[in-house]
């Protein structure tokens, strides 16, 4: 016989008793019995309305996993002798669920203890808060080198110096000024401003094309090329000589001076009127139109006092020639007439409205120590009232050499042909005719003859000079 059959046997014979002593009227009789495999049955019997409940648990356990079976519960309901009515049978099932395994994030701590990298925090285990500074990487940290340094390559805030953070990563970074601008003393690759990197620094640099070419448009020092400053801008300017000055051989506009630009280049042009009108105040080639004018006086016939000469003019016979014309000398031209029998004993000068005195000529053939009229003596050639002789800048034949190639015994430029000259001054102050151009032609001139040394004396007779001029 079963345990369950025995439970049952007993529990009815208890019932039975229970009617029989009358005291058990409406109480519930429950009965119940365990099966072989473990499973448990109950039994209750309403005594009063004869309905019988029967309810059975089934429980199994596997060695890793816990499951509780469906729990069955079944209400039988027989027919009630009054209303006939049936109850109804109603079963539940529970699932079966895993178990978090100890020591993994989020599941219980075993023990105190969780697995490697978590903490035990209130029976559970959890990712540890990240602490920076501490020299392991946490969290949401890019790095932690366990220093307060700001300046290698991780920050103290345990994020990574980077270009553009407002760190100077030494070593690395040759400046961070936290942002993106290419143009400040800092540019956006963190290196420093410098002129030749090829990018502008606002309010320092004019220009910066990261070349060492001067002669384009941005010069080596990252200023903007431009006129004037000394640098040819090649392409741009014909010429940039650095000055403000309009009148040499390159412009205040650094293009070449030349005829025709309306500048006057001074040494090179007499003018220059910017037209290409030949018969005006200034000629297409920027010469002044000129005008010739000559005076004289060819009848002076003033003697050549002998030996008065003492190196100054008023010991020397002057012709005056005046001019009341209005110019400016271009050139000019003296003649002077005079006799004498020995030319290397006179010298003649001009002398201008402005005092300024050219010595012509010498005594020819004497090597002076002073002009002060003493030493003696030069060429013995004479000159005489039929060989007048010439003074111009242009003559090839110098003065110093009057009479030499006539042996002491003839004429100048009678008996030698050679009746033009370009002056010598001897031991005088040093000047020639060219140094009287640019000078008012309009005032007295002066032409003077001497005679310095004894024995001969002789006749100025007369002299002209001859004008190139400018109105």
């Amino acid at each position: 016989m079963s345990r369950k059959t025995l439970n049952f046997t007993l529990r009815s014979g208890a019932i039975a008793l229970c009617v029989a002593l009358a005291g058990c009227s409406g109480d519930d009789v429950a009965t119940s019995a365990t099966d072989s495999d473990g499973s448990s049955s109950s039994t209750t019997e309403d005594t009063t309305s004869g309905t019988t409940t029967t309810s059975t648990t089934l429980t199994t356990t596997s060695p890793s996993t816990s499951t509780t079976d469906d729990t069955t519960s079944t209400t039988t309901g027989d027919t009630d002798a009054t209303t006939g009515d049936t109850e109804t049978t109603t079963e539940t099932t529970s699932s079966t669920t895993d178990e978090c395994p100890p020591g993994d994030l989020g599941c219980p701590c075993e023990g105190d203890a969780c697995n490697d990298g978590y903490v035990c925090a209130e029976g559970v285990c959890v990712e540890p808060s990240a602490v920076c500074g501490n020299g392991e990487i946490e969290g949401g940290e890019e790095c932690d080198d366990g220093n307060d340094v700001d300046t290698d390559d991780c920050k103290s805030d345990c994020t990574a110096n980077v270009c553009g953070d407002g760190a100077v990563y030494e070593g690395v970074e040759e400046c961070d000024d936290g942002n993106d601008v290419d143009t400040d003393d800092c540019t956006a690759t963190c290196t420093k401003a410098i002129c030749g990197d090829g990018v502008t620094q606002e309010g320092v640099e004019e220009c910066d094309d990261g070349n060492d070419l001067d002669t384009d448009d941005c010069k080596v020092d990252c200023t903007a090329a431009a006129c004037g400053d000394g640098i040819l801008w090649e392409g741009i300017e014909e010429c940039d000589d650095g000055n403000d000055i309009d009148t040499d051989e390159c412009t205040q506009a650094c293009a070449a001076a030349v005829c025709g630009d309306a500048v006057v280049w001074e040494g090179v042009e007499e003018c220059d009127d910017g037209n290409d009108v030949d018969d005006d105040e200034c000629k297409n080639d920027c010469t002044l139109p000129s005008f010739e004018l000559e005076v004289s006086n060819l009848q002076f016939n003033q003697p050549i006092v002998d030996n008065t000469y003492d190196g100054s003019l008023g010991s020397m016979t002057c012709l005056p020639l005046n001019v009341d014309d209005i110019g400016t000398l271009v050139d000019v031209t003296v003649m002077i007439n005079a006799s004498h029998t020995y030319i290397g004993d006179t010298l003649a000068k001009l002398v201008s409205p402005t005092d300024v005195v050219i010595t012509l000529y010498s005594r020819p053939g004497l090597a002076e120590n002073a002009d002060d009229g003493t030493g003696c003596c030069g060429d013995s050639s004479d000159l005489v009232p039929e060989g007048p002789i010439y003074f111009n800048d242009t003559y090839l034949a110098d003065a110093e050499m009057m009479g030499s190639t006539l042996d002491g015994t003839g004429d100048v430029c009678v008996d030698d042909n050679i009746c033009e000259y370009k002056n010598n001054p001897g031991a005088a102050l040093p000047g020639d005719l060219g140094d009287l151009v640019g000078e008012s032609i309009t005032g007295m001139w002066q032409v003077c003859v001497a005679d310095a040394a004894g024995g001969i004396s002789g006749t100025f007779i007369g002299a002209s000079l001859s004008f190139v001029a400018t109105p």
